[in-house]
């Protein structure tokens, strides 16, 4: 069964601008960025301990690396969205 509604309402959410995905360390965080990417709604950009995010194998996606603090991540990613180089947190 096809959902027209909810497939156009998918095409109009598409954006240029990358999406940021700040501290994505959970499988469900990465499940959606995964959807993202299948969608090509957006393209996500990891944001928090590049370390830490490398391990879990995400060839492809880029990683703005910050030392491993939420808060400070929470920064970065602010400070991005100001400059414009981000659509949203």
């Amino acid at each position: 069964m096809k959902y027209q509604l909810l497939e156009k309402m998918i095409e109009e959410a598409k954006n240029d601008l990358p999406l940021e995905v700040m501290y994505p360390l959970s499988a469900p965080v990465l499940e959606t960025v995964f959807d993202l990417i299948k969608r090509e709604l957006c393209t996500p950009i990891l944001i928090g301990p590049k370390k830490e995010i490398e391990e879990l194998s995400l060839d492809g996606i880029q990683i703005v690396d910050t030392p491993k603090d939420p808060i400070l991540a929470t920064k970065k990613a602010i400070e991005m969205v100001k400059e414009g180089k981000l659509a949203v947190l």
